[in-house]
């Protein structure tokens, strides 16, 4: 379609739609099941990194503390498991009381236990607390290195980074988007399986734009689809209805034009 052959000289696809603005927004069903997807997955991440941080620090202080003032005793029902050995657990008795235990193998003790039988397995234990306990001699796995924290947050970040600017523009556009009519030049289903429309509109200065963005169903091509953009940079364009919010007094408009 050339320019001279659009309906761009029809008076109903030239000029701004008048609307008051900012509009009054409200998001919609799938953009609320997104963003809260993704703040889930957000939480998850950062509540996962916080607990491995503790976790590992609670065991570098229990370490410690079982290196000073650690008592000895033997423990029973010894077990290996997990995979090829990856950790042992037992328990071990204390002024009448039973306490459980586990801890990975290192290296330096997978063939011995490996084998092992009823040999004596000694264990260190603290007297007031002998729920803290590890077997003796055995060196504490080191800590996760930093680059462990940094991957774990890095993948919400990224998550953000790749929705984020979406919904933000949806948003802005939604409040104080210029709304004019344009016309569907293609479309196509993404993987997700939405519909992805090519639109071309005219802005203010008459300039001809092209843009894509979501649309909830396959138009025929030239038919009129309105338009948001921002008046700063035409580039930043959305079809209406947008994916994450509602602009409700742009509904009846965009229904009644595009039926």
């Amino acid at each position: 379609m050339t320019d001279n052959d659009a309906p761009w000289k029809e008076s109903s696809f030239r000029g701004e739609i008048a609307q008051r603005m900012p509009r009054r927004v409200s998001i919609t069903l799938r953009g609320a099941l997104l963003i809260f997807l993704v703040l889930s997955i957000l939480i998850a991440f950062v509540g996962l990194t916080v607990y491995l941080y503790l976790h590992n620090a609670r065991e570098i202080r229990d370490g410690d503390d079982l290196a000073r003032r650690g008592r000895t005793t033997y423990a029973y029902d010894v077990r290996v498991g997990g995979l090829r050995g990856w950790r042992v657990t037992y328990r071990i008795r204390y002024n009448g009381s039973e306490f459980s235990g586990r801890a990975p193998i290192p290296k330096s003790k997978e063939n011995e236990m490996f084998s092992y039988s009823t040999s004596p397995f000694p264990v260190l234990f603290l007297p007031d607390n002998p729920s803290v306990n590890h077997p003796k001699d055995w060196k504490e796995p080191d800590s996760h290195p930093w680059l462990v924290y940094g991957f774990l947050l890095l993948i919400p970040i990224l998550l953000f980074l790749a929705r984020g600017p979406d919904v933000l523009l949806d948003l802005q556009l939604a409040r104080t988007g210029i709304a004019v009519f344009g016309i569907a030049i293609g479309s196509t289903h993404t993987k997700g399986g939405t519909v992805r429309l090519k639109y071309e509109f005219r802005d203010a200065d008459e300039l001809l734009n092209e843009g894509s963005g979501y649309y909830p169903f396959i138009p025929e091509k030239g038919t009129a689809v309105m338009i948001l953009y921002s008046r700063q940079n035409t580039a930043k364009s959305r079809p209406y209805p947008l994916f994450f919010f509602n602009a409700g007094s742009l509904d009846q408009v965009a229904f009644r034009r595009t039926k």
